[in-house]
């Protein structure tokens, strides 16, 4: 499929439309998606116990 693309005319291509969606509502997409990722907070739960004070609680940095 690839190659006969690449042989292919330009006219012949057909390219599918492109819907233009607000910026709004593909950054709450992102966040979303994002935030029902497993490995995203796998991330976070590796990634913010290092900044904690274990005796305090309070945020080292």
């Amino acid at each position: 499929m690839g190659f006969r693309a690449l042989l292919a005319k330009a006219s012949s291509i057909k390219m599918p439309d492109v819907v233009q969606e607000s910026l709004l509502k593909v950054y709450r997409h992102g966040i979303l998606v994002e935030a029902l990722n497993p490995k995203t907070a796998l991330f976070f739960l590796a990634l913010f116990p290092q900044f904690f004070n274990s005796e305090g609680g309070k945020i080292v940095m």
